[in-house]
């Protein structure tokens, strides 16, 4: 029984892993007196060192990941990059006017498109909820906050800004369902979901 149970266990996880096309690797920072440099470890040993004058910054290093966080020269905000340097999508910023990019949740993180729309990646790099919400929390219990009709700001803060200036509420499952959205509050979403913030933990 043992042995079969052992054989059901290594078939999920040989699935979830065969599902990540990309090249698993980790992010090693090797600092210089003029500058911050980065090389990318790959689990077979291949190595690859970066153009330090290209990535400017990434908080993300010494785990083994599908992607790298970076603020890249000539880019805005922060973009997820794999081992061959492909860039795969633009990450949300998670803190208003501190560079403080998002880290995953859950097996989700959150992107932004082009028009400052917020969906989210898994851990492969792959996109499994389309950028289309104009807030949404990171998930917690499976379920995130979402916001729609949020006005842009006069003043300048954080476009992304949730808990009082957005006309709807509401929560989505972990495959981007909208379950509950309306006229209602960002407290009484959080309180029928028993969501909870880990930024505040």
């Amino acid at each position: 029984m043992k042995k079969i149970i052992f054989y059901f266990i290594f078939l999920f996880f040989s699935k979830v892993n065969a599902q990540c096309k990309l090249e698993k690797f980790t992010l090693v920072r090797t600092d210089t007196i003029a500058s911050e440099n980065y090389m990318l470890v790959a689990e077979n040993g291949k190595t690859k060192n970066l153009n330090p004058t290209k990535y400017i910054v990434s908080l993300t290093f010494h785990e083994k990941a599908y992607f790298a966080i970076f603020s890249i020269k000539g880019k805005k905000g922060w973009n997820a990059v794999d081992f061959n340097e492909n860039i795969l999508f633009e990450v949300y910023n998670t803190i208003p006017n501190e560079p403080w990019p998002d880290h995953l949740i859950e097996n989700r993180i959150r992107i932004v498109d082009k028009n400052n729309k917020i969906g989210f990646a898994n851990e492969c790099g792959k996109i499994v909820i389309e950028p289309k919400f104009d807030y949404v929390s990171n998930f917690n219990k499976d379920y995130a906050i979402i916001a729609k009709n949020c006005p842009i700001p006069k003043i300048k803060e954080s476009i992304y800004s949730p808990k009082s200036r957005c006309k709807e509420y509401g929560y989505i499952d972990k495959n981007g369902k909208i379950l509950k959205i309306g006229n209602y509050t960002y407290d009484q979403i959080q309180k029928e979901i028993n969501w909870k913030d880990i930024y505040l933990d």
